[in-house]
């Protein structure tokens, strides 16, 4: 058997290190990367090397210290691309977590610093009980790093989804956003999965070879869905040679990759080199008289259970192995035997090494070893091994199960004389691994056998036997493997060197002279025609564009025609609309003035009507007063102490009404004074746009106390926002209470419960307030004059029509922006704001 040889399941792992490997090297080879382009490479990158840890390991031998530290790499590196998996979660298409982030990146850090350092130690000794210790942590650490990616990138679709809710901006960035982490998602699905397959199989609730092919093919599935996903949604530029190569190159590596699983077949492949153990045998080692053994082979029934065994558990191993005193001298090799050292493997070691690690103390002649038909499987419980002494006989029996979980038993039993026996009872089996025999001493030589052709009559003395099943298996599997090993690596040399020919010639070269013409007529050729090379796509597309570039030459040849006769018709033409211009300049000027007289009388009989009804009441009241104070006088005169006091009540009320009218027609004339200065509404400085709304609502909530309160939708991602704050808490006021008394009229007539609802929100380079109620809407008839001063609907003596007007001049004249209506009557009304951020 060759040092290093290749097996079926290297052939898939092959296959996996090309697709991570050369689309980690295509993402940081490009010129800028952003944060989740690097992540994302981290992981391709980490990936390769789990495959390529993988794939050395599958190339030593079972039981090596070789393929024990390649064991190690395989746990580390897929650790790390779980960990690089998790950033690249985090910052894939948008980074709403940093500061999450930066506290996860450190504590994968630490998790992975405290998992490493023991990791080196057993790497560097290549112990397999401490290596096994830490593929269990390794395991957990997967489980845990593959669910936290899942939990990130679920977060980040609920936001994403949320957004596209709130607002169209952006919708198709979005979408296509949405779509990328939705496939993000599925591959660390299946990276869970494989985590848990991995824990499940680890930990015995799955055999094997379940975790074996489940492992090789999901990961194959992974890498190419980690290519696709890097050609549809990186966020950097690239060019349709290397997505179709790069998608191309994954494609073939797949099917290869699969295609190699379902055809190298590693128990097919050790039927036919002659591996077999039958399904029940017993070999028996007599000693000889002149050294060496006779050697008997039997079919023997089920072996019994044995009575008054003494179980060894695993947790009775200290470093793999535990010793165990024999009842008698056992004769073997050059000496006799007392101790022995054994574990959970059908392998027993009567000397050297105290960590018998199986077959490799056999076949390396470390130590003197006898192996009972050892073959790839587990313990089958925690007693990993049963023992039964007596001074005739000592029993090992181990009960193990195979990759597929089928039930094994395998016997050692050593006699006083010097004989023993090695028993299997299980179903027939054709190892890949694993052999059965002995060797006396160290370095002793021994005689290779092979089961299915027959065994020796005896064996030489200071020789020792073996049947190396791994040594057949590999050796047929390297020729087997080789083929399909060169047919993936011509592949990929082919399509990398030969397919960018094809797609050049085929494909780049007609689209280079198709976006060549399109320049070209861009920069004003309109003579500029493409080549038809093809009969294909390509050449209809070429076609039309020829046939779009004579159509637009041809327009153009004719509207210069007629630009040469365009100047004498400008000429008369301009005539002609300069003295409909002139025309129209004077029916402008005369429907304008025409117009600010309109304005001016309906302001000024506002204001007339407004301000004379509080005069005509005072004036009515003066008037009381002075007929109150002549019958004042009179009953003075007669001393009528009751009437007094009944008139001068009289007076007081009349003096309260007078008073409170005076009061109203001042507060006509300080409404018109601040409306004539609104535009002028103060400075406009940074103001938290949201404190000042809830603080309108606060002042519009203590006008009507009986209704209930606002309700507030306000966008907390808005900010402070440059304005004159006190105008525009003037402005929103007003909104407010006109909202609160159209909702009170509104319940007042349907009963209803009223509502009035204030919003904020941001819209490109704007921010909007928006008030909403359920009241009776506005006619088409007040719609076109809302703004206008003195225009209400509110009964005389509860409104005089100036907030709308007032809120107008402060949005348009003092800030810059709209004051919009939003209305049917009978189905409420809606105002907007919006002012500009700027």
């Amino acid at each position: 058997m060759p040092p290093l040889s290749l097996t079926p399941q290297a052939v898939p792992l092959l296959c996996q290190l090309l697709i991570a490997g050369t689309a980690a090297v295509y993402l940081l080879s490009l010129p800028r990367r952003t944060r989740a382009t690097r992540w994302l490479g981290a992981v391709l990158g980490f990936s390769a090397a789990f495959s390529g840890a993988y794939f050395l390991a599958t190339l030593a031998p079972a039981g090596s210290a070789w393929e024990i530290r390649a064991s190690l790499a395989i746990y580390v590196m897929l650790l790390a691309t779980v960990v690089s998996a998790i950033q690249a979660a985090y910052t894939f298409v948008s980074s709403p977590f940093r500061k999450e982030r930066r506290i996860v990146l450190w504590l994968s850090a630490g998790a992975g610093l405290a998992l490493f350092v023991p990791t080196v130690w057993a790497f560097v000794r290549a112990d397999l009980a401490h290596a096994r210790i830490l593929l269990g942590a390794y395991s957990i650490g997967l489980l845990l790093a593959a669910a936290g990616s899942i939990l990130v990138l679920g977060r980040k679709a609920a936001r994403m989804r949320a957004l596209l809710r709130q607002s169209d901006v952006r919708r198709v960035a979005r979408l296509r956003a949405a779509e990328g982490i939705g496939a993000f998602i599925a591959l660390l699905v299946l990276d869970l999965a494989m985590a848990l397959l991995n824990a499940a199989a680890w930990f015995g609730v799955l055999p094997l070879i379940v975790l074996q092919y489940g492992s090789l093919l999901g990961q194959i599935v992974i890498s190419v869905g980690f290519v696709v996903l890097v050609i549809n949604h990186a966020p950097e530029p690239s060019t349709v040679q290397a997505k179709i190569v790069g998608l191309a190159l994954a494609t073939v590596l797949a099917v290869l990759g699969v295609a190699s699983l379902v055809t190298l077949r590693p128990t097919e492949i050790a039927e036919t080199a002659g591996n077999v153990v039958p399904q029940r045998v017993v070999l028996r080692f007599e000693p000889r008289e002149a050294g060496g053994y006779r050697l008997d082979q039997r079919r023997d029934g089920a072996l019994d259970s044995l009575a008054g065994g003494r179980p060894l558990r695993l947790a009775d191993l200290r470093e793999g192995s535990a010793e165990v005193a024999l009842p008698f001298a056992f004769p073997f090799g050059d000496g006799e035997v007392r101790d022995i050292r054994t574990g959970c493997s059908p392998v027993v070691v009567l000397d050297g090494d105290p960590r018998p690690v199986p077959m490799r103390s056999l076949r390396g002649g470390a130590s003197a070893t006898i192996a009972a038909f050892l073959v790839p499987g587990v313990p089958a419980s925690a007693a990993c091994l049963e023992t039964a002494f007596s001074p005739d006989r000592a029993v090992f029996d181990w009960a193990r199960v195979d990759v597929s979980g089928r039930a094994l038993r395998h016997r050692l039993v050593l006699f006083p004389d010097g004989a023993f026996e090695l028993a299997y009872d299980g179903p027939p089996l054709h190892p890949v691994t694993g052999g059965v025999g002995f060797r006396p001493s160290r370095q002793a030589p021994f005689l290779s056998v092979a089961l299915a052709e027959g065994l020796p009559a005896s064996i030489p003395a200071g020789v020792g036997m073996l049947e190396d099943y791994e040594e057949v298996y590999r050796n047929a599997a390297h020729d087997r493997a080789l083929p399909f090993a060169l047919l993936v690596i011509g592949a990929m040399a082919f399509v990398m060197l030969l397919f960018p020919v094809f797609l050049r010639r085929g494909i780049l070269r007609p689209l280079q002279n198709l976006l060549g013409g399109v320049e070209r007529v861009q920069l004003g050729d309109l003579d500029a025609r493409v080549p038809v090379r093809t009969s294909d796509e390509f050449g209809l597309l070429a076609r039309a564009f020829n046939g779009m570039a004579a159509s637009v030459s041809g327009a153009e040849y004719r509207l210069r025609a007629y630009a040469d006769t365009l100047e004498t018709r400008v000429v008369e033409r301009t005539a002609e609309l300069e003295s409909s211009l002139d025309e129209l300049q004077r029916t402008q000027g005369a429907l304008v003035e025409t117009e600010k007289m309109a304005s001016l009388g309906r302001l000024t009989s506002g204001i007339a009507h407004e301000i004379k009804n509080p005069l005509n009441f005072v004036v009515n009241f003066a008037d009381l007063q002075a007929e109150l104070l002549a019958d004042l006088a009179a009953a003075m005169g007669e001393g009528d102490r009751a009437e007094v006091d009944a008139l001068l009540e009289d007076l007081a009320v009349n003096a309260r009404s007078i008073q409170a009218h005076g009061a109203r027609a001042d507060g006509i004339v300080r409404a018109m004074q601040l409306h004539a200065r609104g535009a002028a509404s103060g400075e406009r400085i940074p103001t938290d746009l949201n404190g000042l709304l809830r603080l309108a609502a606060e002042e519009a909530e203590k006008r009507h106390p009986d209704l209930p309160p606002i309700a507030l939708d306000l966008d907390e991602g808005i900010g402070e926002v440059p304005l004159a704050p006190e105008g525009i808490l003037q402005a929103v006021v007003n909104l407010l209470d006109n909202a609160l008394y159209a909702t009170r009229q509104s319940a007042e007539g349907d009963g209803e419960p009223p509502r009035v609802t204030l919003c904020s929100e941001r819209r490109g380079a704007d921010v909007g307030i928006r008030v909403c109620d359920r009241g009776p809407g506005i006619s088409d008839e007040v719609r076109d004059r809302l703004f206008e001063p003195f225009v209400t609907t509110k009964p005389t003596g509860e409104g005089v029509g100036l907030g709308l007007s007032l809120a107008y001049g402060i949005v348009t004249a003092g800030h810059g922006g709209r004051l919009e209506a939003e209305s049917r009557e009978g189905d409420g009304a809606t105002f907007c704001i919006w002012l500009p951020m700027a």
